[in-house]
């Protein structure tokens, strides 16, 4: 019987040798995979709540990776006074400046944005333009989904269906101060257009 516990000591040894070994390989074969250049894959972490966290950089704001257009800017007049819009490159922004002026109709929208339908209007064009904002004060957007303008005078969440078009320089307490349906008319400030 002393005999056959020792042969069983022996295997079971044996075999916790070999499983050692096999843990040892994968673990030392999974470390050197991690030296590799993993630029093209980012790294994730699981928080506390087993959420995955990307740890690349947080995502830049669209305002700067959209550039100004080269220094175009828009006026907005509503009850006689002007808001200023400096305007983003990209094609829905193209679209909106080539049908300058515009008269529209804004209204209120939950304390947060003022929006126009464009009502009597084509839509603006979407293609080429990167869906997906997250608004603070003073951005101009066009939501998508609807097809509307929306103008924030207050931060907002990120929201999938946003363009940015430009953003406020100068003005945009009149916006906040304005309640109901109001009408303005935008158009291209001529002075910047010309050469100096």
């Amino acid at each position: 019987m002393t005999w056959n516990k020792s042969k069983i000591n022996f295997k079971v040894k044996y075999l916790f040798i070999i499983f050692a070994v096999i843990i040892s390989i994968l673990i030392f074969t999974a470390c050197s995979d991690t030296g590799n250049d993993s630029s093209d894959t980012p790294s994730v972490d699981i928080d506390t709540e087993g959420e995955a966290q990307s740890e690349e950089a947080p995502p830049v704001k669209q305002e700067d990776e959209n550039n100004l257009e080269q220094g175009i800017k828009i006026k907005m007049t509503v009850d006689n006074k002007e808001i200023i819009i400096a305007m983003f490159d990209n094609p829905t922004s193209h679209d909106l400046i080539s049908r300058l002026p515009l008269e529209l109709t804004f209204e209120d929208y939950h304390g947060i944005e003022k929006v126009s339908y464009l009502e009597g209007h084509d839509p603006l064009i979407t293609d080429g333009s990167e869906s997906g904002f997250d608004p603070s004060a003073g951005d101009v957007t066009l939501y998508a989904p609807w097809g509307n303008i929306a103008i924030f005078y207050n931060d907002f969440g990120y929201s999938d269906g946003l363009i940015p078009l430009g953003h406020i320089d100068s003005g945009i307490e009149a916006l906040s101060e304005i309640s109901g349906e109001f009408t303005v008319t935008l158009e291209l400030m001529k002075d910047l257009l010309q050469p100096h």
